[in-house]
């Protein structure tokens, strides 16, 4: 066996003692971690450095959920958690068992390269990185007032024991890069963000598009489109999605209610299994093994291995988002989406990275055939978005006013509003050109890095507004 920070057979001693207390199912998680954060701001830069290592343990009884935590890895605090969910246990009463636990190592296929571990570079090169960034940015236009740049790493070692025996190891390091760009131009500050996140190590700042300089550049270009920008047009009309990006409405306006404990709450595709809830052209699925992307992983945070799961399939809803809890309410397999920000907090349904899968149009043909519309690049952050019933106002990052099939100036103030499977149900054009933007990460009382993106689409028809603000 590795060299892991708990012995497992003091974890899985833990486990029985909880099964014996009235667990169905339960799980002992350690996490160690370490992180650097480089703010840059005013051409100096804030560096902070953290780390820490802790145990949960987390039990599933009459569809209900216990967790405890602790930091550090010493066997008196873990009796001490351990010990508190077995009070929990006794109280709800549901009888307790006395299984023979068979321990073993389960693998999966890694999920991301690490040519340059995080770990081994030195911080002077992170702090070149922030350097970088800032003067490129500064040198990217005479309007340029200010630039803030972000660097985050994060390694993440997780080792999962559960009552089935299982024993998983993952190894999760990632890096994020954000430039805030601001323009001051006649006393007005134009502000817009470039940022992306890779699971991967040190080695994705060489890669095309993704150094500090392009991420620099991007920041700068976006900020200055909207210095000759115009009001949205107003109403109802046709709005076709760029790649990428703009999947993070579908995340929000739709993912979330896809996840098992919104479907078991009432969320908009309760009671809907089998049924069609969005045009024949669109298959959604989220998947845990985008090579690369922020939002993958090898295993989710109760050691299920992560899969690709289709959500609907030509139009027709074919699943949920389940971790174990709510797989155990259902009757079902948990789909591995079992996740927690860190281990002070209980796993919980989540995506992962959830996209449209590529269709058989040409985003050439979808621009060309819609005559009049919005075209839109990225969706700005911020709006609001109700999970239960799929409504949702979000802003419009980069988007142009389409004329004769193509796009012409660009827009400030939009906003697109509406139901998001009334969306869902309205794509009459999806291209073939997906890409994954993995810079995300999704709240839900808990933060975790997530990824989005769809291929070129065309949704028939949106509320478009924000021109006269």
């Amino acid at each position: 066996m590795k060299n892991y920070p708990l012995d497992p057979e003091l974890g899985f001693a833990k486990i029985s003692k909880m099964m014996q207390a009235g667990a169905e199912w339960c799980e002992v998680l350690v996490e160690d971690t370490s992180s650097w954060y480089l703010i840059r701001d005013d051409k100096k830069t804030n560096v902070s450095n953290s780390s820490s290592i802790g145990v949960s343990v987390y039990a599933v009884a009459s569809g209900k959920s216990f967790h405890s935590c602790c930091d550090g890895v010493e066997s008196d605090s873990i009796n001490r958690i351990t010990d508190a969910v077995c009070a929990s246990l006794k109280r709800e009463g549901t009888g307790g068992s006395n299984p023979h636990i068979e321990p073993f190592e389960v693998t999966s296929e890694p999920v991301q390269d690490m040519l340059e571990p995080l770990d081994e570079v030195a911080l002077s090169r992170k702090l070149e990185v922030a350097q970088v960034a800032d003067e490129v940015a500064r040198g990217a236009h005479p309007k340029v007032s200010q630039i803030t740049v972000v660097y985050h790493d994060l390694i993440r070692k997780a080792l999962v024991l559960t009552s089935e025996g299982r024993i998983a190891w993952d190894n999760r390091s990632m890096l994020e890069l954000a430039i805030m760009a601001f323009l001051r131009v006649d006393g007005e500050l134009i502000a817009s963000t470039d940022a992306y996140g890779a699971f991967s190590g040190f080695e994705v700042l060489k890669e095309k598009e993704k150094t500090p300089e392009a991420i620099a550049k991007e920041a700068v270009r976006k900020a200055a489109l909207l210095i000759d920008a115009k009001p949205s047009p107003e109403g109802e009309m046709p709005v076709v999605f760029a790649p990428g990006n703009p999947g993070v409405l579908f995340h929000e306006a739709c993912g979330h209610s896809f996840e098992a404990d919104f479907i078991q709450k009432g969320s908009s595709f309760s009671g809907k299994m089998g049924k069609k809830v969005a045009s024949e052209l669109v298959t959604l699925v989220d998947s845990g093994r985008w090579f690369g992307s922020s939002g993958s992983f090898m295993f989710d945070d109760q050691g299920n291995p992560s899969q690709k799961t289709t959500l609907i399939e030509n139009g027709i809803l074919t699943n949920h988002l389940y971790d174990m809890r709510t797989a155990m309410i259902d009757g079902v397999k948990s789909t591995g989406n079992g996740r927690c920000e860190t281990f002070r907090h209980p796993p919980i349904p989540r995506m992962s990275n959830t996209y449209v899968e590529n269709g058989a149009d040409s985003p050439e043909s979808i621009l060309a055939d819609t005559k009049s519309g919005i075209y839109i690049k990225s969706i700005a952050r911020g709006g609001n978005v109700d999970v239960l019933s799929g409504d949702f106002v979000v802003g419009v990052g980069e988007g142009y006013v389409i004329e004769n099939g193509k796009p012409t100036y660009a827009l400030k103030n939009a906003t697109i509003s509406g139901n998001g499977q009334a969306v869902l149900l309205d794509i009459d054009a999806v291209a073939n050109n997906l890409e994954i933007r993995s810079s995300g990460r999704c709240g839900k009382g808990q933060s975790v890095p997530t990824g989005s993106g769809l291929p070129t689409l065309r949704v028939r028809k949106m509320i478009v507004g924000g021109g006269r603000k």
